[in-house]
């Protein structure tokens, strides 16, 4: 499978979507600082799964170390 994702001519079709995380009127209770880490971290780890930003343009790069043929596991490194 691997072969696939290092081929010359491999690319993504789509972008996954942001995948949120609870209604925003939750997070109300809690201290504005605690959400705005809550959010890092939300980006950190989509990206971590998917490979890009969840907040990068259409048509965005992976990050070194983040595209195609690099692993979930190395990206978690």
């Amino acid at each position: 499978m691997i072969d696939l994702f290092e081929a010359p001519d491999f690319e993504v079709l789509f972008q996954p979507e942001r995948m949120p995380l609870p209604a925003v009127g939750l997070l109300d209770a809690f201290p504005p600082e605690t959400v705005k880490q809550a959010l890092w971290w939300e980006a950190h780890i989509l990206e971590v799964l998917h490979g890009i930003a969840p907040d990068a343009g259409p048509g965005a790069q992976p990050r070194p170390g983040y595209g195609p043929g690099s692993s979930v596991t190395s990206r978690q490194r």
